[in-house]
């Protein structure tokens, strides 16, 4: 299954911003205390644990995903056309409430 999707992304970009502060860290090893460096890098080891397990929690919710759309293909294209007309007649309503409304304010 590919990460098409917006989660590997953000998992991505995470990642990155953690090497980022663990390059800052280092880089500011001589500035700090040794108290500082050891409470940043606690800090950086907890973030890195969460992201991992983040990213495992992400990954098992789309195979789950993608299991249940196997087994039940008809169903999952029942809901996604469900879905979407959902959004197509509540983007009609609020444009229809948006022309109606005096000086485009919304009905709600």
């Amino acid at each position: 299954m590919s990460e098409s999707n917006g989660g590997g992304q953000i998992a991505e970009e995470l990642r990155t911003l953690v090497s980022e502060a663990e390059a800052l860290l280092r880089s500011t090893a001589n500035a700090g205390g040794a108290e500082f460096q050891d409470r940043a890098q606690a800090t950086l080891q907890e973030l890195r644990a969460r992201l991992n397990a983040l990213e495992e929690t992400v990954r098992s919710r789309a195979r789950d995903v993608d299991s249940y759309v196997r087994d039940n293909p008809w169903q999952a294209v029942a809901a996604s056309g469900a879905l979407r007309c959902c959004s197509v007649f509540s983007r009609a309503a609020d444009d229809g409430c948006a022309r109606a409304a005096p000086g485009g304010n919304s009905c709600r």
